[in-house]
């Protein structure tokens, strides 16, 4: 189940003639899905920034787009298609597990030979057509298909647009927002993740913090990527003040997402600079020399992507 941009709530159920339904905190509407859904399992819902609704069927390897024109009810203006091997680009023989939207809009489709993405989901419908497109990379100068080998269970979308991966067999991968680059993978050989197969993923929105759902248990991980403010007003800060001896990170959270801080002494000279992750930056208070701080204070400088309305944070390292 899963609500839409004005409320509404829709949930699918399945092997019944009409799978989507839909409440509107007063009546309940059903949707007739045929030619598409005849039956089948409908495994996953997801809603994208357009309010069109993506319904999967697992077995039959189909995407379901279906949009009702944001008028509940009345089915003549009611748009849908279906995404297969026959229209879509979808190979024959793959299992469909997840569905995924991104920051940028853009769908990625997790099955049991690896993802795909469908990078026109705003004109699909307009088309009457769209098309899952493999993800290729280069490794050891071969060109292959990523997670070629592997069963995509699901994939979510943190506050960077990074790509957390769950996988049946290899434990979990943070990819870059492209995918183009693995920046962590977690398995039960390399860390403390209990299992190799994790079903789902699930991530705080406000801290961060990742769960991962395995076949042994509930996991959690802190992430560093959150998702990002309008504006800075409501900013954290911490440690602040830095005591001495302190080793760990400082954090800023709730700030505008992939804003660039600027770290200056408080005469202005600058000692550090970063973008943060979505709404939150780390720093391990080290300069561009990758030495320690002294005590004294300081003023973080964020800057939103758009340039405006810079937000000056101050702290303070102690000396005892």
């Amino acid at each position: 189940m899963e609500y839409d941009r004005n409320g509404n709530l829709w949930i699918v159920n399945s092997a019944v003639p009409e799978a989507l339904h839909m409440y509107n905190q007063q009546n309940w509407f059903s949707i007739n899905l045929s030619p598409y859904q005849n039956n089948e399992a409908i495994t996953r819902l997801h809603i994208d920034q357009y309010n069109q609704k993506w319904l999967i069927q697992s077995r039959t390897n189909t995407v379901i787009i279906y949009d009702d024109n944001d008028t509940p009810g009345n089915i003549s203006d009611d748009r849908k298609i279906a995404l297969s091997s026959s229209n879509g680009s979808i190979p024959d023989g793959d299992y469909m597990y997840c569905i995924a939207e991104d920051k940028n809009g853009l769908i990625w489709l997790g099955t049991n030979k690896g993802i795909y993405l469908i990078n026109n989901p705003s004109q699909i419908l307009d088309l009457g057509y769209g098309e899952a497109q493999e993800i290729l990379i280069t490794q050891d100068g071969n060109v292959q298909k990523l997670f070629e080998t592997e069963a995509i269970f699901d994939i979510e979308v943190d506050g960077a647009n990074r790509k957390w991966v769950a996988t049946a067999n290899s434990g979990v991968f943070l990819m870059s927002s492209d995918f183009s680059s693995q920046i962590e993978h977690f398995s039960f050989e390399n860390s403390p993740l209990v299992s190799n197969t994790v079903y789902d993923i699930c991530i705080n929105p406000i801290t961060g913090d990742v769960y991962f759902a395995t076949d042994k248990g509930l996991m959690s991980y802190r992430g560093f990527a959150t998702e990002g403010e309008n504006n800075c007003d409501n900013y954290l800060i911490y440690p602040n003040p830095v005591k001495k001896g302190y080793n760990g990170y400082l954090t800023i959270r709730q700030i505008v997402a992939d804003s660039k801080v600027t770290i200056m002494t408080i005469d202005g000279y600058k000692i550090y600079e970063n973008t943060s992750l979505g709404g939150q930056f780390f720093w391990d208070m080290k300069n561009f020399k990758g030495e320690k701080i002294p005590p004294g204070v300081y003023i973080a400088v964020c800057t939103p992507p758009s340039g405006e309305k810079s937000c000056p944070i101050k702290f303070t390292v102690l000396s005892d």
